[in-house]
Order: structure tokens, then C-alpha cells, then sequence
């Protein structure tokens, strides 16, 4: 079972860019990740939906879509703050040739340090195995289509989120997965994923 139905066919008007300074810095992230990957990276001339296509190193074309979460420090009932990233990307502003979702998270763990001379300071470190200055959800399109992810992530809704530090399936199979540029997107993606 899918969520095939939400997507839009080659459209008019669904890019309605957004893009913002966060929206701009997560593309050129991408352009420079996959570029290190040793990846192709094509920028179509009219954004109708398609921000990236990439031609792997394997032969591989993969048409990309690419959204960045915005932060929200949400307040848990223990008075402490969970770190929660608002997606603006619902399935109905994604376009059915779409093969990867990309969605990029300006996350940093946050470690109070004490320095000689200056006395405590936060520092914010980044996530375990980011390539960039993102932390990144690749999601093939098999997954984020899959009527299952709607159990963690509500993705038909205008807005979803996510918490950095309490991941489930799919997204924390998705975290930093830039393995998934270099495969055919087959049907047993969503189980793999946890779905």
C-alpha cells in the first residue's frame, strides 16, 4: 500500500519556492556532499518540484527533492526542551518522478565545556557521521510513499516533525544514508527502513 495518490503530476506552480538563507545553505550542502561522493549534480533550469538530478558514479539518475526543517524547541512536561524540526513538505508538494526526498536538519548537540580562562561555554558539536553542515534524511521514494510512515510522521498533513534524538522508522534508517543515491529503489526498501 502506497501514498502514491497524494504526489502531483508534472505540475505548474507546486514549487512554490520558499527558499529562505537555511533553504539555499541546505542545497549548496547537497551540491557539495554528492559532489564528494563523486557524483554528478545537475540544478534543473525551472524548479517545478525537481531541485536536483544526480547521476551517480554507478549510472544511476536520480531526480531529487530537497527541504529543510525548521527548528522548535518544544517543552517536555519535565520542564526540559526536546529538539524538534518543523517539515513544510507534505506528499501533496512532491512530484510523483520524485526518487529521493532530502530533507536537511541544522542540528548540533549542545555540550556545556569548561576552558581554562573563559569558564563554561556551550559548544555545539555535530551529529555522529555528518558529511556537511547538515545533518541528512535521504528517503527513496518506495519509503516516503508508503502508507506505514504515516504511523511516526504524518506526512499528508501540512507540516510534520521529527525529534532529533527520538528517531523511528524510517527516518532513523534515513539518517546520513547517502548509500541510497547508489541503489535502484526496489520494493524491499520499506521493509529494510523498518516499515
Amino acid at each position: 500500500m502506497s501514498l502514491v495518490s497524494h504526489l502531483k503530476e508534472f505540475p505548474s506552480g507546486l514549487s512554490m519556492c520558499t527558499a529562505n538563507g537555511t533553504g539555499l545553505r541546505s542545497e549548496k550542502d547537497f551540491d557539495e556532499i554528492v559532489t564528494q561522493l563523486g557524483h554528478e549534480i545537475y540544478t534543473p533550469r525551472s524548479d517545478n518540484g525537481i531541485d536536483r538530478i544526480v547521476l551517480t558514479s554507478n549510472g544511476h539518475r536520480k531526480t531529487v527533492q530537497i527541504t529543510a526543517g525548521s527548528f522548535q524547541n518544544k517543552q517536555r512536561k519535565d520542564g526540559s526542551k526536546l529538539p524538534t524540526y518543523s517539515i513544510s513538505k507534505p506528499l501533496s508538494r512532491i512530484r510523483e518522478d520524485v526518487d529521493i526526498l532530502a530533507v536537511a536538519i541544522d542540528y548540533r548537540k549542545r555540550v556545556l565545556v569548561e576552558l581554562p580562562q573563559v569558564g563554561e561555554v556551550w559548544v555545539d558539536i555535530p551529529q555522529e557521521n555528518q558529511k556537511g553542515d547538515f545533518a541528512w534524511f535521504i528517503i527513496p521514494r518506495s519509503v516516503f510513499t508508503h502508507n506505514n510512515i504515516t504511523k511516526h510522521y504524518p506526512m499528508t498533513s501540512t507540516t510534520w516533525a521529527l525529534n532529533m534524538e527520538r528517531l523511528r522508522p524510517p527516518l532513523e534508517r534515513a539518517l546520513e544514508g547517502w548509500g541510497m543515491l547508489d541503489l535502484e529503489d526496489g520494493s524491499y526498501w520499506p521493509e529494510l527502513f523498518g516499515l
